[in-house]
């Protein structure tokens, strides 16, 4: 048998990436508070040039960290729609929650993958 050393600590480069011409993009996050349950979110809205073009937080009340993940998909979307946005793209770092969303729209929505088009 081969043993492995395991590194405790890694760097990671953490930085925005920006998104194709007429596009904007949101960075979504959702957390909760220890045994407590206590969620929130929160979400960033970016242009090309990473300049800040809204933004949310909310206390979502008791949930898991997917349920709050949800939530802030929907609050960006609706944000977006109610704006007129029609070339959004959503970013998260939960798995769980993007393969929840993309499950619940593959079928007959015309939001796709982490972002969508809506027509207007």
């Amino acid at each position: 048998m081969q043993s492995y050393r395991v590194p405790t600590h890694a760097r990671v480069e953490i930085h925005w990436t920006p998104q194709q011409k007429d596009w904007l993009k949101w960075n979504l996050d959702g957390s909760v508070r220890g045994q407590s349950g206590c969620a929130a979110n929160g979400g960033v809205l970016r242009d090309l040039s990473g300049r800040w073009i809204s933004g949310f937080a909310r206390n979502v009340g008791q949930a898991s960290v997917t349920l709050a993940e949800l939530w802030a998909f929907k609050d960006a979307i609706q944000i977006s729609i109610s704006r007129g946005y029609t070339y959004v793209w959503l970013e998260s770092d939960s798995a769980t929650t993007v393969n929840f969303y993309q499950a619940w729209h593959s079928k007959s929505s015309s939001l796709f993958w982490l972002g969508f088009h809506y027509p207007l």
